[in-house]
C-alpha cells in the first residue's frame, strides 16, 4: 500500500516543486492587482466547471466498482454526456456576452480571454474524468505522469508567453489553458481502452446517473458560494490589490491542497473499495482517521511555523501574505478530514447531506465575509472561510457516524482544530515572536509523539 501511494503520489509532488518555481516568478512579474485580474479566471474555472459538471463525476466514482469491466466506458460516457452538452450551451451565451464578463471578471473586455475560459470549462470537465479514470483503475504510475505534466507544462508556458505577450496577466490564463489541453490529450490517447464503449448495456443508465447526482449538483451550487465567496467578497469590497495577495497565499495554499488532495484521491477510492468487499472491517476506518487526522494537524502546524518564508518567494510586494496563509490552513486540513472521515454518507448514498453541509458552510462563510471583510480585506476573508470549514466538517461528520460509524478520536479533534483556529487567528494580526513558535514547536512534538504512539499500536495489532 505504501509502495502504491508513493507511485501515486510522486506526479503531484513533482508538480508541487514546479509550483513552488512558478508561483514566485508569477509575483515578480505581475503586480498584486495583475494577479487578482488572473485570480478570477481560475475562480471562475474552479466553480462554475464543477457545476457544469451536474455532479456525475462523483456519480461515475461511486458506481464504477458495482459496473461490470468491460461496461465501465459505457458508464462513463453517460455521465459525461450531458454536462459536455451544457457546458457547450453556457459557453455560446459567455461568448456572445463576451464584452461584459470581461470587465466583470478582468476590467478588460477582451474576446480572446472569454473565448479561452470558455474552452477551458470544456477541457476542464475532460481533465477531471481523465484524473478518475486513471485513479479508479488504480494506473497509478500513469496518474503521476499526468499530474506531473500538467505543472510542467504550464511552467515552460509562463516563459514562452511572457516572451511573446510580456508582462500581462493573460500568461497566467493562457499557460494553465494550454497545459490543460496538452495533459488531457495525453491522459486519454495514453489509456484510450478505459473511453471506448463495451457491447451491452450498463448497469447504471443516463436517468440512475442523472438521478443520483441531482443532489450532488445542488451541493456544487452551494460549494460555489461555500468555496469562491471568500474572493467575490474582497472584489466587491475591496480590490484587486487584495484580492492579488490573497490570491497569492492560495497559490502557495494550493501546495498544500495538492498534498491534500494527493491523500484523499488515494484514500477515498481504497474506502469505498474495501466497503464494498467487507462493510463489517470498521477497524480499516478507524486506523484511516487516525493517521489523515495526524498528518493534517501536522502539516498545519509546520505550515504556521515557517509562514515568514512566503515573504521570500513571493517578493516585497506580496509580504501582507505571510498574515493570510496561517489561518489559510484551516481549508486544506479540513476538506482532507472531511472527505476521509465521513465516507458514511456515500455508503449509505446520502448525497443530500452533502448539499445540506454546504448550505451549513455558506450561509456561515456568508455572513462572516460580509461582517469581517470591509474592515479586515484578506485577513477577514481568510479567517471567515476557516470558521466555515470547521461548520462543514462537523455536520459531515456527525451525520456520517449515524449511518456508519467506527471509532475515532473526536475529543483529539475538537482540540486540535480549536488550537489551529485560535493559532491562527492570532498569526493572522501579529508578526511571529518567541511565544507564539515555542507553542508552535512544542505542539508539533506532543503530535508527533501522540500520532507516533498510535501508529506503533496499529502495527502490533
Amino acid at each position: 500500500m505504501i509502495k502504491k501511494f508513493f507511485t501515486f503520489a510522486a506526479g503531484n509532488w513533482l508538480g508541487i516543486l514546479f509550483g513552488i518555481m512558478t508561483t514566485p516568478i508569477l509575483t515578480r512579474i505581475l503586480t498584486p492587482e495583475e494577479f487578482g485580474q488572473a485570480a478570477m479566471y481560475l475562480l471562475v474555472i474552479n466553480t462554475i466547471g464543477p457545476m457544469l459538471l451536474l455532479g456525475t463525476v462523483d456519480t461515475y466514482s461511486r458506481f464504477y466498482y458495482e459496473e461490470a469491466k468491460e461496461l465501465r466506458g459505457n458508464l462513463l460516457h453517460n455521465a459525461i454526456k450531458y454536462p459536455l452538452i451544457l457546458t457547450g450551451v453556457v459557453g455560446v451565451i459567455g461568448i456572445f456576452f463576451y464584452k461584459w464578463i470581461g470587465d466583470f471578471l478582468f476590467k478588460d473586455p477582451d474576446f480572446s480571454v472569454v473565448l479561452v475560459l470558455v474552452l477551458a470549462l470544456f477541457f476542464h470537465h475532460l481533465q477531471l474524468f481523465t484524473d478518475y479514470v486513471l485513479r479508479l483503475n488504480e494506473s497509478y504510475k500513469l496518474y503521476s505522469v499526468f499530474t506531473f505534466s500538467r505543472k510542467f507544462f504550464e511552467f515552460v508556458l509562463v516563459f514562452i508567453l511572457y516572451y511573446i505577450m510580456g508582462k500581462t496577466y493573460k500568461i497566467v490564463i493562457y499557460s494553465g489553458f494550454f497545459s490543460i489541453v496538452l495533459t488531457v490529450l495525453m491522459g486519454i490517447g495514453l489509456n484510450l481502452k478505459s473511453w471506448k464503449k463495451g457491447h451491452g448495456t450498463p448497469k447504471h443508465s443516463q436517468i440512475e446517473i442523472m438521478k443520483y447526482s441531482f443532489p450532488l449538483l445542488l451541493n456544487k451550487m452551494v460549494i460555489w458560494l461555500f468555496f469562491s465567496f471568500d474572493q467575490i467578497a474582497i472584489k466587491l469590497w475591496s480590490d484587486y490589490g487584495e484580492l492579488g495577495i490573497y490570491s497569492a497565499a492560495l497559490k502557495l495554499m494550493a501546495i498544500l491542497t495538492i498534498l491534500q488532495g494527493t491523500i484523499s484521491s488515494f484514500i477515498v477510492p481504497r474506502q469505498l473499495k474495501k466497503y464494498e468487499e467487507n462493510p463489517e472491517d470498521r477497524w480499516y476506518f478507524t486506523k484511516t482517521s487516525m493517521v489523515i487526522t495526524g498528518v493534517m494537524f501536522g502539516i498545519a502546524v509546520f505550515t504556521m511555523i515557517f509562514r515568514d518564508l512566503a515573504h521570500i518567494v513571493l517578493g516585497d510586494s506580496y509580504r501582507q501574505a505571510i498574515y493570510v496563509i496561517p489561518i489559510l490552513t484551516m481549508a486544506p486540513v479540513l476538506n482532507c478530514m472531511s472527505e476521509t472521515l465521513s465516507q458514511g454518507i456515500n455508503f449509505a448514498k446520502k448525497p443530500k447531506w452533502h448539499f445540506i453541509a454546504g448550505v451549513v458552510a455558506s450561509f456561515i462563510n456568508i455572513g462572516l465575509n460580509f461582517i469581517l471583510v470591509p474592515k479586515y480585506g484578506a485577513k477577514g476573508a481568510a479567517i471567515a472561510t476557516a470558521i466555515a470549514w470547521i461548520g462543514f466538517f462537523v455536520v459531515k461528520l456527525k451525520v456520517s457516524m449515524k449511518y456508519y460509524y467506527y471509532e475515532y478520536d473526536r475529543n483529539k479533534i475538537i482540540v486540535g482544530l480549536g488550537f489551529l483556529l485560535i493559532m491562527g487567528i492570532y498569526l493572522a494580526f501579529n508578526d511571529g515572536n518567541i511565544k507564539s513558535y515555542t507553542v508552535l514547536f512544542v505542539s508539533l512534538g506532543i503530535l508527533g509523539i501522540y500520532y507516533g504512539k498510535k501508529a506503533l499500536a496499529f502495527r502490533r495489532g
